[in-house]
C-alpha cells in the first residue's frame, strides 16, 4: 500500500481521479456490506451496533462525526475477518480524507449519513446481503453527489 500511496496522490490531485476512487471505493464497501450481511456473528452485530451509537451521540460535532463515521465503515471491514481488507479500508480512508471532510462539514449532512448508516446497519443485521449492498451504494452515492455539488460551488 505504500509504493500505491504515491500513485494514489497522483490520481486524487485530479477530479477524474477522485472519481475513479469513488469508484473503487463503492465496489470496496458494497463487497464488504454484503459479506457483512451474509457472515455477521451476534458479537459483529453488537460491536457494528456500538459503532453506530457512536455515531449517533457525535451528530453535530463535525470531529467526532467524523472520527466514529470511519470507525462505523471499520467495523464493517472487520467481519469478514481479513486483515488485507482492513489495510484497504485504512488506505481508501487515508486517500478521501478530502471528501469526508468537505461533506461531513455540510449543514444537516451528519444526519443523513446516520441516517444511511442505520439503514445499512438493519440490511446487515437482517442478513440480508443485497438490501445492504443497495443502502451501502445510496450512502456512497449521496455522499459523492453531496462532494461534487459543495466543490462546483466553492469555484
Amino acid at each position: 500500500m505504500t509504493s500505491l500511496s504515491s500513485s494514489a496522490k497522483y490520481l486524487l490531485s485530479d477530479d477524474n481521479g477522485i472519481r475513479h476512487f469513488q469508484d473503487a471505493r463503492a465496489l470496496f464497501e458494497t463487497g464488504l456490506a454484503r459479506d457483512a450481511a451474509r457472515n455477521a456473528t451476534a458479537k459483529d452485530i453488537r460491536y457494528l451496533s456500538d459503532a453506530l451509537d457512536a455515531n449517533y451521540k457525535s451528530i453535530g460535532d463535525v470531529g467526532r462525526f467524523e472520527d466514529s463515521d470511519i470507525t462505523f465503515h471499520y467495523a464493517i471491514a472487520t467481519i469478514p475477518k481479513n486483515p488485507i481488507y482492513l489495510v484497504m479500508h485504512r488506505a481508501i480512508i487515508d486517500w478521501l480524507v478530502d471528501q469526508r471532510r468537505v461533506t461531513l462539514s455540510y449543514p444537516g449532512q451528519n444526519r443523513v449519513a446516520f441516517d444511511a448508516h442505520v439503514a445499512i446497519f438493519e440490511a446487515i443485521k437482517a442478513h440480508d446481503p443485497e438490501l445492504a449492498d443497495a443502502r451501502m451504494r445510496s450512502h456512497l452515492d449521496q455522499v459523492g453527489k453531496l462532494y461534487w455539488k459543495v466543490r462546483r460551488a466553492a469555484k
